[in-house]
């Protein structure tokens, strides 16, 4: 019975019309649309599982166009709230790109799309990794996909706090980059992850770098998608060494600027929660509370959306506690650190799990609570000196010298920049005084996040 139904199967499968209809689908989605225009997720993703299952439409001139499609919608705007078949999405994803491959096609540039939607979940580091490394497999021969796959290995690396592995893979893109002009096309991309790097220990360094960045991916030449995105990393990690020298108005503008370039590029909502999350951390430490909850309301309303609660998760928890500190309510301060703290352990978020501790070490101490404090920071020390790794260690006395993140209803000592108004669209657009709701997310309390 069974063979006779697949038999049966197979017949409508092939028939014409069927065929045609498949076609069709495939067309209609590949086209660029308002996301407002199209339907469900699910049913965008329907024509693919027809596609895979019945080998038909494989050849279609548009197919690889509605796969880019499929998957920057969920990269970038988040599947839904109603989505629920991650899983399956992935598996039939996973299925396609072998299909693609054995008919001899490049598959890099979806798998490495595949792995920023691992990327974009907790706990799929291993699969983002075997991504990553099929894609380098792939782009054996092609210089500038073989860069992007290294280049994705690095983001990857740096996210772990893995630095010394990151530099090592950084030398063999700017050795391979060299070898051909669309490879040197890629060289602000490259400039700008070697900033990055020296951003967690050498601000000195990494200023230098952002320099070069300006200088190659700006000037009066029409800037390449891939040059906004550089200008768009050295700005916003141009604007994090700003804030952490104090001069906050500078690092606000940075940081705008930086936004506007990723805008030029894409829409990316993981990247956009991030961008209102590095600027509520910012108004804080102008004393801007009011405002800075505003972004990070926004912040984890696009967090929601993405249901993304990775790193994220720790880092929004993180500013979070510390408006509950400048409001006086160590109690929840406290919670929301340690929840910060817990997440950073569960995603291998290094760097997040020592920064969030010495927050909590710090607090405790200014809080009165000086032998919980202490321990906690003694703790602190145990783990950077047993990772048998100097960057972690360099990374918790930085941390320790910071004594401006976490306070108890203390402004900043800033002047007359408390008086600062935010230069983001969103305040512009609005004077500064509401804040415009991410559609289709309730996100409204703090308590969301506690964990």
């Amino acid at each position: 019975m069974t063979e006779m139904l697949n038999a049966n199967s197979y017949r409508v499968a092939l028939s014409a019309g069927f065929r045609q209809t498949l076609l069709n689908a495939v067309e209609m989605y590949a086209r660029p649309a308002p996301s407002s225009t199209l339907p469900s997720t699910t049913a965008i993703i329907a024509p693919l599982h027809k596609v895979v299952a019945f080998e038909l439409g494989l050849d279609s001139p548009r197919f690889i166009e509605y796969l880019d499609r499929i998957i920057d919608r969920m990269n970038n705007e988040g599947a839904g709230a109603d989505f629920r078949n991650r899983q399956e999405f992935m598996d039939l994803l996973e299925r396609t790109i072998d299909k693609l491959r054995s008919q001899g096609r490049p598959t890099s540039n979806l798998l490495l799309a595949l792995a920023r939607y691992h990327g974009l979940l907790a706990g799929r580091a291993e699969a983002r990794l075997a991504c990553i490394e099929s894609a380098i497999e792939d782009s054996e021969g092609r210089v500038e996909d073989r860069v992007r796959a290294l280049l994705a290995l690095v983001e990857l690396y740096v996210e772990g706090s893995k630095y010394s592995q990151a530099r090592s893979v950084l030398d063999q893109c700017e050795r391979l980059a060299a070898t051909t002009p669309a490879g040197r096309m890629l060289m602000p991309l490259i400039i700008a992850q070697q900033g990055i790097i020296c951003f967690y220990d050498d601000h000195t360094r990494a200023l230098s770098h952002f320099r070069r960045v300006a200088e190659l991916a700006g000037g009066d030449h029409m800037p390449t998608r891939d040059c906004h995105r550089a200008l768009a990393l050295s700005n916003h990690f141009s604007g994090r060494i700003c804030a952490a020298g104090g001069r906050y108005v500078e690092a606000l503008q940075y940081l705008v600027d930086g936004q506007r370039h990723k805008e030029s590029v894409a829409q990316e909502h993981k990247q956009l929660g991030y961008y209102h999350l590095r600027l509520g951390e910012i108004l804080l430490n102008l004393g801007q509370v009011s405002l800075a909850k505003q972004h990070l309301e926004h912040s984890g309303a696009l967090f929601e959306r993405m249901q993304e609660w990775g790193s994220a998760k720790a880092q929004l928890n993180a500013a979070l506690a510390r408006v509950k500190a400048h409001e006086g309510d160590v109690v929840t301060a406290q919670r929301l650190l340690r929840s910060a703290i817990d997440a950073s352990v569960r995603d291998g978020f290094q760097r997040g799990r020592l920064k969030y501790a010495v927050d909590l070490g710090r607090l405790q101490l200014v809080s009165g609570q000086v032998l919980a404090g202490v321990s906690t920071l003694l703790s602190v020390a145990r783990i950077a000196l047993g990772t048998d790794n100097r960057e972690s260690l360099q990374m918790m006395l930085l941390f320790v010298r910071d004594s401006r993140r976490i306070s108890i209803r203390r402004h900043a000592r800033t002047g007359d920049q408390r008086g600062y108004g935010c230069p983001c669209d969103m305040h512009l657009s609005t004077g500064g005084n509401t804040s415009p709701t991410a559609q289709g997310s309730d996100y409204t309390t703090t308590e969301a996040f506690l964990s």
